[in-house]
C-alpha cells in the first residue's frame, strides 16, 4: 500500500501465478476501500462487492491455471 500511495497509482497490473494476481487484486481494492482486509473476508465477504470505489487491475497470468485473473466486473 505504500508503493501504492507513493507512486499515485490509478490502477494495479498483476503479473504472476494465481498468488500474484490475488496479491494484486487485493492491493486494489484496499486502495480503494481502505480499512483491514479482514471486513472482506468471510462471512462478510459481500462487502467487496458492495464497496462504492473500485480501481482497474490489469492481470497478466504466468501459467496455465485455474481462471484467477477473472471474476465479474
Amino acid at each position: 500500500m505504500t508503493a501504492f500511495r507513493a507512486h499515485a497509482a490509478d490502477g494495479v497490473i498483476a503479473l504472476g501465478g494465481g498468488s500474484g494476481l490475488d496479491a494484486g487484486k487485493t492491493v486494489a481494492l484496499l486502495a480503494a476501500c481502505g480499512g483491514p482486509l479482514w471486513r472482506f473476508a468471510w462471512p462478510n465477504h459481500g462487502a467487496a462487492q458492495d464497496a462504492p470505489a473500485r480501481l482497474p487491475v490489469i492481470a497478466l497470468p504466468t501459467n496455465a491455471g485455474t481462471g484467477a485473473e477473472v471474476e465479474p466486473s
